[in-house]
């Protein structure tokens, strides 16, 4: 079913006001404002992409720019250490199963696409491109000298 122009922007009016009431409300708490609002009830999936709008669109247009630049980097430097954290415990460690590990893995790619989620939507987002090529120039850098010291110790 096609929802015309109108009705996208009368549900989008009703899910704004109910974000604004309740930042933190559920999509099916919201297809029973919508369903009480109107009297037909709607997918969730399609409650859930018109919020997803409705709150990117909400949090682009923030005054307060830097707090929430802040805050997001203060997240990322929290998580940064978790990551850390898990990275070892996947990789470093001895007494630590094969599922444990891959569940290690599984959760610091979970974090990583939340802290890419959080930035895209708040539209801090900073293309890492470059600092990205520098650290791989770096890692190949140090592989090829240890590479180079290994070889001359067995010659």
């Amino acid at each position: 079913m096609k929802v015309l122009p109108q009705q996208r922007h009368f549900l989008s009016g009703i899910i704004s006001e109910a974000l604004a009431n309740d930042p933190l409300v559920s999509i099916r708490s919201m297809q029973t404002i919508i369903k009480d609002s109107t009297g037909r009830s709607i997918s969730d999936k399609y409650v859930a992409r018109i919020m997803n709008e409705n709150r990117i669109t909400l949090t682009q247009g923030l005054a307060d720019r830097p707090r929430v630049e802040e805050r997001i980097a203060e997240v990322r430097k929290q998580y940064q250490k978790f990551i850390k954290d898990l990275t070892t415990i996947a990789y470093k460690g001895r007494d630590i199963g094969f599922k444990d590990r891959l569940a290690a893995i599984k959760l610091v790619a979970q974090l990583e696409v939340a802290l890419l989620r959080a930035e895209l939507q708040t539209g801090v987002f900073e293309n890492r491109s470059e600092n990205e090529i520098e650290l791989k120039e770096e890692i190949s850098r140090i592989s090829r000298t240890v590479t180079v010291r290994s070889a001359a110790r067995s010659s």
